[in-house]
């Protein structure tokens, strides 16, 4: 008789940790990686949309997150979470997308400033766009370690239990990085 084990490592099930997700990933057990990505793909997928503002090419850095994860499994040694590993591997892939894009950016931000219209009550939505516009820039030019903890605290509405563990860092330090965050957008930013 098969042991549960043996089961689980089989039938791929969502039981497993994903530190043993990943020694079996290690081992070759490309099933691992199934779990993985059922068990991330939509909260990953979150955060990547509100890092990059709803900016396409969400899902193609999503993939590529979970690609390097499988060609870089072999060299992870557990001195984080699998889960904080990958949310880096993403972070890194959205800094990459948004230098190669800047000029994608610029020219949508340039298009919501320059909407017009005359009809009642759009002045104020135009006015809404505008200041999200404008806040949208200046949580980009936070350094990246405020920002991380920013979307995916105030944003994301995670608790500081789960960022703090995705970021590798103690809840106290999450907390001092939002806000720290908070701090700078309050002395740049008023709608």
């Amino acid at each position: 008789m098969p042991s549960i084990i043996t089961l689980n490592r089989a039938s791929g099930t969502d039981q497993e940790s994903d530190d043993i997700l990943l020694r079996r990933l290690q081992d070759g057990d490309r099933s691992a990686l199934d779990v993985l990505m059922r068990r991330h793909h939509a909260p990953l997928s979150r955060f990547v949309h509100h890092y990059l503002h709803g900016a396409q090419g969400v899902e193609d850095i999503v993939q590529e997150s979970f690609i390097r994860l499988y060609f870089k499994a072999k060299g992870f040694r557990f001195q984080s979470a699998p889960r904080t590993w990958l949310y880096q591997i993403a972070i890194n892939l959205c800094k990459d997308h948004r230098r190669r894009n800047r000029e994608l950016f610029a020219a949508i931000d340039a298009e919501v400033m320059e909407y017009e219209s005359g009809e009642p009550g759009m002045d104020e939505q135009l006015q809404h766009k505008r200041d999200l516009v404008r806040l949208s820039k200046y949580i980009d030019r936070l350094p990246e370690k405020l920002k991380t903890a920013l979307i995916l605290f105030a944003i994301e509405e995670r608790s500081q239990e789960e960022c703090a563990q995705l970021l590798g860092i103690t809840p106290k330090a999450l907390e001092l990085r939002v806000y720290r965050a908070r701090k700078m957008l309050a002395e740049k930013f008023t709608p």
